[in-house]
């Protein structure tokens, strides 16, 4: 029986609200509004007779925390609208509603703090005319032509990748680049492209990679920082080659077998190779081209397949500092 001095009600989503006395000084403390939360967020109820719902929509990023009777299962389900297209943010399992509601806010919270690309289909890209691109997080695209195809990076998403590996446009090509992008904003993207990244990174951006991950490996999702060896990368395997032998060889960088005006002669550009082994092709080291009698060369040849290197030979004509 109720009392007559209560008065009793029932909110949006059926639960009882706070009972009122009218004796003068009693008043109970108020249940909890599950439609609105401490900071504030607001929520909307919903489902039908099997699953409940609650929705949050703020900003153009939808959260969807739902719960199905026929399942033990709590599910999070977060959609970004304010692009061209809708993304989702996150289809996850949680531990309950308010994990759920928790989860959601954090993902929208990091959203917002990113715009999105603004790509057309039939604009340019530095690999051509761009037929479509998928957009893998707030300011992050995948984006593909005729014949190739990389990343795109947003303004601020561009600005957090480190100067030392960052490229100028914003675009990071497919084949290598992109490992860079995704490295930087990996808490956005599957744990399948972190891995292939960072695999990616240590291989084609060892010295990079080094300076910065190896600084700071919690800032790029890593517990440490493991030295990179010759298996993992080829340019770590060529200095490895090349440091023993920097005295007693040079490093072939291009062949003629029949310069003009040297009949009979083979005309070769080398380099010195540095003790360190880092040889850089576009700023050789003691360039020279340097003119060798053919039945010499042919007895020579064999030596300089191995990583175009060639035993130092005193007394070699120079014919000219290579350029």
């Amino acid at each position: 029986m109720t009392n007559s001095n209560e008065k009793q009600g029932r909110d949006r989503i059926g639960r009882f609200t706070e009972t009122l006395h009218t004796e003068s000084g009693v008043r109970l403390t108020p249940l909890p509004n599950p439609l609105r939360d401490a900071d504030g967020t607001e929520w909307d109820a919903d489902g039908d007779e099997y699953t409940s719902k609650l929705v949050s929509m703020a900003d153009g990023v939808r959260i969807e925390v739902s719960k199905d009777i026929r399942s033990e299962d709590y599910n999070l389900d977060v959609v970004d609208y304010r692009g061209s297209r809708p993304v989702r943010l996150a289809r996850d399992v949680v531990d309950s509603t308010e994990a759920g509601k928790e989860r959601g806010k954090q993902l929208r919270e990091r959203a917002l703090q990113y715009e999105h690309n603004k790509l057309e289909i039939g604009a340019r890209s530095p690999w051509g005319t761009i037929e479509n691109h998928d957009v893998l997080a707030p300011g992050i695209d995948d984006v593909w032509t005729a014949g190739h195809g990389g990343y795109k990076l947003s303004r601020k998403r561009q600005a957090e990748v480190h100067p030392a590996w960052r490229k100028h446009d914003g675009w990071y090509e497919e084949d290598c680049a992109w490992s860079v992008a995704a490295i930087t904003h990996y808490k956005d993207l599957s744990r399948l492209k972190f891995k292939e990244a960072h695999a990616e990174a240590r291989k084609y951006y060892p010295d990079e990679y080094a300076q910065i991950v190896g600084k700071d490996p919690e800032r790029y999702g890593l517990t440490e920082f493991k030295p990179i060896t010759a298996e993992e990368s080829d340019i770590i395997a060529a200095r490895e080659f090349l440091a023993p032998r920097a005295e007693t060889h040079d490093r072939m960088l291009r062949l003629d077998l029949e310069p003009e005006g040297h009949p009979g002669m083979v005309a070769v550009d080398l380099s010195d190779i540095p003790a360190d082994g880092k040889v850089n092709d576009e700023k050789p080291l003691n360039p020279r081209t340097v003119l060798i009698p053919e039945d010499d060369w042919k007895d020579m040849a064999p030596a300089w397949t191995e990583r175009r290197t060639l035993p130092k030979v005193e007394g070699l004509q120079i014919f000219k500092k290579a350029s």
